[in-house]
């Protein structure tokens, strides 16, 4: 007879140590939430900096015997903390939501390089023995200790934010075409460490962009029921896109977002006309958006140009000796000419020509191998492998 189905689940085995290995993954993963979390996370990252520094300091002091004077371990152990405090004196990058390695070592080098040259100074003021060489050796360990640190920390935090069960979750006020763009790109790209819950809008606007709404993101009520979204959907991100609210209403949702403690975020208005080159101002305490226009003849582009045209020069000639070999095999195994040359169209629909090896036999030539049987003239066998 066969046994119900319950007792056939109860006689499967079960492997030792399953239940210890996922209480250790949900423990993790609860871990790494409650570390990413924006507050969490900028202590962590002052604690790392703080202890990095230390570290840097210590070693810049004590490798050297030449250094070890009074004067210059006051020095030593004021450094980390000026180096810490410029380095977290205004708002990190890293705090964006994809971080840039490089971003983050232009950061670290420029507070550690403030630090030095304030510690100079005070080296003078004590009357230290060898200030230019501490500085240095503290500036240049500060930057290794500090920038390696500081580029795993984003690495890390990139991984985790990666990862779709410690997404942050998220509102999107506005169910318009702009609050549908913005479904669509955190949806497709983990990076940004968001998951849309939900959209609030009392009157949404018919969607332009796709046609249709995204399926696993309802409309969850009025953009005035913000607390009681947040409170369902557990959001801790809410971002402001384009609604028929008046702007003074959104001001009241962006209070009531901060007193919940979630994260507010807003597209700006004209954001087509926004890029990176983008500066804020503020004129009597209004914040003004300044527009940087690119300039393709400018000196940017000129050095990036030039760059460009070394690199490529550079690359050829290493690559020479290859292309000489590619372009004496296809000139052995078929004739005509080596090059392919084909019209394509470029940047501001300007056409050029492109030039490639030749794979393929020319329709005038016949090729110098016999085809197998079986394969058409023309067909695939008459490709080079």
């Amino acid at each position: 007879m066969t046994p119900p189905p319950a007792a056939s689940h109860i006689a499967q085995p079960t492997p030792l140590g399953a239940p210890s290995r996922s209480i250790g993954r949900d423990l993790a993963g609860m871990l790494t939430a409650h570390i990413v979390e924006p507050g969490m996370w900028a202590r962590t990252r002052f604690l790392v900096d703080l202890l990095m520094l230390t570290l840097a300091a210590s070693a810049a002091v004590f490798a050297a015997p030449d250094l070890h004077t009074g004067p210059n371990r006051l020095l030593a152990a004021v450094f980390p903390l000026v180096a810490v405090v410029t380095l977290h004196a205004r708002r990190d990058r890293d705090e964006r939501l994809v971080a840039s390695v490089l971003d983050t070592g232009t950061a670290v080098i420029g507070a550690v390089s403030s630090a030095a040259i304030l510690t100079m100074a005070l080296a003078t003021v004590v009357g230290a023995v060898h200030p230019i060489g501490l500085t240095l050796r503290l500036w240049l360990f500060a930057i290794v200790y500090a920038g390696v640190a500081r580029a795993v920390l984003v690495s890390v935090r990139a991984q985790a934010l990666s990862n779709r069960a410690l997404a942050v979750p998220t509102l999107i006020v506005g169910a318009g075409s702009v609050g549908e763009l913005i479904v669509k790109r955190i949806s497709e790209d983990p990076r940004y460490g968001l998951q849309p819950v939900g959209f609030l809008d009392a009157d949404p606007m018919p969607v332009v962009t796709s046609g249709a709404r995204h399926p696993a993101v309802p409309i969850l009520g009025a953009e005035s029921d913000i607390a009681g979204a947040v409170a369902r959907t557990g959001a801790r991100r809410v971002i402001l896109a384009f609604s028929t609210q008046p702007d003074h209403a959104l001001v009241d949702q962006i209070r009531e977002c901060q007193q919940l403690g979630v994260g507010v975020s807003l597209v700006p208005r004209l954001f087509e006309s926004i890029s990176e080159r983008a500066t804020l101002d503020h004129v009597g305490g209004l914040p003004l958006l300044s527009l940087r226009p690119t300039d393709p003849r400018g000196w940017e582009f000129a050095v990036k140009h030039a760059v460009d045209r070394g690199v490529a020069v550079l690359a050829l000639i290493a690559a020479a000796p290859l292309m000489a070999a590619i372009a004496l095999a296809v000139r052995l195994t078929s004739p005509g000419p080596v090059l392919f040359r084909q019209r394509r169209v470029g940047r501001d629909g300007q056409a050029f020509d492109v030039l490639k090896f030749r794979t393929m036999y020319e329709a005038s030539a016949p090729p110098m191998f016999e085809p197998r049987p079986g394969c058409a003239p023309g067909g695939a066998a008459q490709h080079l492998a």
